[in-house]
């Protein structure tokens, strides 16, 4: 009876848990032996997933741990729960890796907990990405008959604030490469400019994230510009994923000259999601849902840029808006 309601219990514990590993530690009650047994309940995570194109579905986990008297174990399984029986008495700390149907580890988790004869221990793991550094790698294209100097200017800034600037090099006219390879893992804003004669004429701006071991890729098209003698502002298609889904109201595809227009970003209902706002890659206001144009705009193409991060910096998100100035 005893045995009956422990297993109830465990699969009360596995449906009440998301992203959670339940380590419930059974220790034994025959006192010669002064051991314990480890059962370990855990659900399938879905991680959140923005960039690069890597699996993020835990079809393994490695679970493995260390205690007493130099002890320890390492198991590896697809089912729960994982039984493991006859651990020393005392703290264990134990670890717990999740693997993708390519071996790639993709989340990760260590806590202790301590084994006691006669008694039972709960031990929660969050399982989290693996920090390390990813690989950085954008192309970028414009066309070469219009723009005789161009420079390319780009950089990453992290959740916290933290800006690495990035070089590129001309593959070939109208053709350059944004990388680096040693980028720490998070959620970074990317700007890109496009300059031609010290202006930029033309600039977007992308969320991104970096995974440990892997490689963000995205490519970024510029046809149109807003050169100093007149033109229009670059409308581009990046081809990197949103982690989080922004909308825009307010906005409209035409002011005239002298008028203004106010827009305002919504993440869909998360909240504490701070937006900074970007007009051809030059950044105009930040801490603001809304934003609303300078009357002094000269006709012409522009894009108007909003990126949002979550406060602790966990999601982010961009999203795009191109409008014209008329004279009229």
């Amino acid at each position: 009876m005893l045995l009956r309601n422990r297993k109830q219990l465990s699969k009360m514990i596995a449906l009440a848990t998301s992203m959670l590993l339940m380590l419930v530690v059974f220790a034994a009650c025959v006192p010669e032996e002064k051991n314990g047994n480890l059962k370990i309940s855990f659900e399938e995570s879905q991680p959140r997933v923005l960039a690069p194109a890597i699996s993020l579905d835990a079809t393994s986990y490695t679970v493995s741990g260390n205690g007493p008297y130099n002890s320890s174990f390492n198991k590896t399984t697809t089912d729960s729960p994982l039984q493991i029986n006859h651990l020393e008495s005392g703290e264990w700390i134990i670890t717990v890796d999740a693997y993708n149907a390519e071996g790639t580890r993709i989340a990760t988790g260590t806590n202790s907990v301590n084994v006691s004869a006669g008694e039972t221990a709960s031990l929660n793991i969050l399982l989290l990405p693996p920090a390390g550094t990813g690989s950085f790698l954008v192309d970028v294209f414009w066309d070469d008959a219009v723009v005789s100097n161009p420079v390319i200017e780009s950089r990453l800034t992290s959740s916290s604030g933290n800006i690495l600037e990035l070089s590129a090099n001309q593959v070939n006219a109208g053709h350059s490469e944004i990388s680096d390879s040693t980028i720490s893992t998070g959620y970074y804003t990317m700007v890109l400019q496009l300059l031609e004669s010290g202006e930029v004429i033309a600039g977007a701006v992308e969320a991104v994230r970096i995974f440990n071991g892997e490689q963000t890729t995205g490519e970024f098209t510029f046809n149109e510009f807003n050169l100093p003698t007149g033109g229009v502002e670059v409308i581009a298609d990046p081809d990197l994923q949103e982690p989080l889904t922004i909308t825009l109201s307010g906005a409209v595809d035409s002011i005239v000259y002298g008028s203004t227009m106010t827009v305002t970003a919504d993440a869909g209902g998360v909240a504490d999601v701070q937006y900074t706002w970007y007009l051809n890659g030059v950044s105009q206001a930040s801490g603001t849902s809304s934003y609303t144009t300078d009357s002094t705009l000269s006709p012409g193409l522009y894009r108007l840029d909003v990126i949002g991060f979550t406060a602790d910096g966990s999601r982010a998100g961009s999203v795009t808006h191109n409008f014209t100035v008329t004279e009229s």
